[in-house]
């Protein structure tokens, strides 16, 4: 199975609390696991990641991860985009697919 990838056509604007990676989850029957998130922010926010502390980020300074559960973007009215790659694996045997 092959690597899937989701993002935006154009800048999204957050409305406070936004879940990036959750919503991307279940593809069907099949799980994921999540190879890279990367995100850029045009204006200061929090964000949490994996429902740890919440964490400033400044206004063009983005955030790029591997191995990411949850991604949640706490401030309202933030303009933004992201590119999520995502890798399936099996339901029967939560085993890493190979490409």
């Amino acid at each position: 199975m092959s690597k899937r990838y989701f993002g935006n056509d154009s800048l999204l604007t957050s409305i406070g609390n936004d879940e990036i990676i959750q919503q991307h989850k279940p593809l069907g029957e099949t799980f994921f696991k999540v190879n890279e998130l990367s995100f850029y922010n045009l204006a200061d926010c929090q964000v949490r990641i994996d429902s740890g502390d919440i964490l400033f980020l400044p206004a063009s300074f983005g955030f790029s991860g591997r191995d990411i559960e949850t991604f949640q973007i706490i401030t309202a009215g933030v303009d933004y985009t992201y590119l999520l790659t995502v890798s399936p694996i099996s339901r029967e045997t939560k085993e890493w697919q190979n490409e």
